[in-house]
């Protein structure tokens, strides 16, 4: 009965040891080094929403508009599956709504606006450290003035 008290201990102390790892690998904006957008994912992800965007300049034609539209269907569902796959610990952030106004933007007849590339650098800039410094400096610039 002794040992097993002992190993619940050990256990008990290898999970406390475990969760305050944890902690310090997280910061205080709930970001983890798992849900961090890496360079060579942004640039990938980034390049694929350029390349979309550049394709749908063929919206100005009329075969051109309705195969911008078949494409830009999957291009919905990967970039939810990424935003999905890179939820960030703490409160959930939906990025339905977001990636849907992206959606609608892209196909309206307003769809020349790059809406893909648009979200993937507001995605970079809001789970990133550098974009969440970026964005407290011109915060801290805008409460002087």
């Amino acid at each position: 009965m002794a040992t097993v008290t002992e190993q619940e201990k050990n256990n008990q102390i290898r999970l406390k040891e475990q969760r305050a790892k944890a902690d310090i690998e997280s910061d205080d904006s709930g970001i983890t080094p798992a849900s961090i957008i890496t360079v060579a994912e942004f640039v990938l992800v980034f390049g694929a929403a350029i390349t979309l965007d550049l394709i749908d300049i063929l919206d100005f034609t009329g075969v051109g508009a309705i195969l911008v539209r078949f494409i830009d269907i999957p291009t919905l569902g990967f970039i939810w599956l990424w935003r999905i796959l890179k939820q960030q610990k703490g409160p959930k952030k939906d990025p339905t709504l977001k990636l849907l106004s992206a959606f609608l933007v892209e196909i309206s007849p307003i769809g020349l606006i790059p809406s893909w590339s648009i979200f993937v650098i507001y995605v970079f800039f809001q789970d990133t450290k550098v974009g969440k410094k970026t964005i407290s400096k011109a915060k801290k610039i805008k409460t002087k003035k």
